[in-house]
């Protein structure tokens, strides 16, 4: 439990947005940051920003659910969807986050969905916004996606938690669960009743990718924390993440860009078998080992060629440069 408040606080530095929209005169490529509507946001799924113009210019300030001060200034430059960042001034909103220094604008996905693309000065991605969201669902949603699919505890019973609606079977008299927070945060803590919650944390991963989950028993404290009760420990280990997962593959949802708060809820195992399921899909001939007899032993998958580079999608890209960014982050954390 411990474990995980720290992973979570260190990724609130690694991926370091608040209020209703006052824009001004704005520009055409200002407007793409400030919409003047309540309740819009830019998400990473761990964060929230809001694009902000005054008397200094424009700047965008961002928090948790948690706490605020993140704050940075746009400086447009000769593309009209992309800006420089620096230090903003503004009195409790000064701080930057590290490597936050390029943003272009872009609409991705079927329905052309608002993002905004963070690169380092070398331009390595650093982190995606992605426009019009309630931070807190978004948050619930990885984590309810991040659980989804059947598994079977030490006694060979299936329990199965579905992501939308939330419901579970396998839990006698549970139909439905919720998801906890930790310091306002949505946190890998279900409640199945009343009295009934457990933090859920991927206790190691197969060489076929699968998770072993351990559900440990605990209760709220004062102070929005969770402790262990020591009352009851459960082990569930995933057999099916989709029920038409020999058809796509386990992680689908990768053909659209995912936000990186999702991907942080993954072990660096479960990245790696995600990130090169991208390349599996367009037919990718895999040398490694581990990934050869995992893929080959797939019935979608039909291997083509060394280099599928150039069949990945727009979205497919970005995912694959963020988790490659969180796999090595993680790594250096273990």
């Amino acid at each position: 439990m411990k474990k995980w408040i720290y992973l979570l606080l260190v990724s609130l530095c690694l991926f370091p947005f608040s209020g209703k929209v006052e824009a001004k005169s704005l520009s055409t490529a200002e407007k793409l940051l400030c919409v003047n509507q309540e309740g819009w946001w830019w998400v990473d799924g761990v964060q929230q920003f809001q694009a902000i113009e005054d008397h200094r210019g424009l700047w965008m300030r961002g928090m948790t659910l948690h706490e605020g001060g993140i704050g940075f200034t746009l400086k447009a430059t000769n593309n009209s969807k992309k800006w420089t960042l620096g230090p903003t001034d503004v009195d409790g909103w000064g701080f930057c986050p590290e490597g936050y220094v390029n943003l272009e604008y872009k609409e991705l996905g079927m329905y052309g969905e608002p993002y905004l693309i963070i690169r380092d000065r070398a331009n390595v991605l650093v982190n995606i916004l992605r426009g019009g969201e309630d931070l807190k669902e978004a948050a619930v949603s990885g984590i309810c996606l991040w659980l989804k699919g059947t598994y079977v505890d030490e006694n060979d019973n299936q329990i199965v938690f579905e992501s939308y609606p939330q419901t579970v079977q396998g839990f006698p008299g549970v139909t439905h669960y919720t998801v906890e927070s930790v310091f306002d945060i949505p946190a890998k803590i279900i409640t199945l009743s009343p009295g009934r919650s457990y933090s859920v944390e991927t206790e190691e991963v197969s060489s076929s990718g699968a998770p072993r989950l351990r559900l440990e028993r605990v209760k709220s404290t004062e102070g929005d924390y969770w402790e262990p009760t020591g009352e009851e420990t459960l082990f569930l280990t995933k057999i099916l993440w989709w029920e038409d997962e020999e058809e796509f593959g386990r992680y689908p949802f990768t053909d659209s860009v995912v936000l990186p708060g999702w991907f942080m809820l993954y072990t660096v195992d479960e990245l790696g078998f995600i990130r090169n399921e991208i390349y599996a899909r367009h037919g990718y001939i895999f040398q490694n080992s581990k990934y050869k007899t995992y893929f080959e032993a797939q019935p979608w998958y039909r291997p083509v060629s060394r280099n599928v580079d150039g069949k990945l999608s727009p979205e497919e890209r970005l995912n694959v440069e963020m988790i490659t960014e969180i796999e090595e982050w993680k790594r250096l954390e273990l």
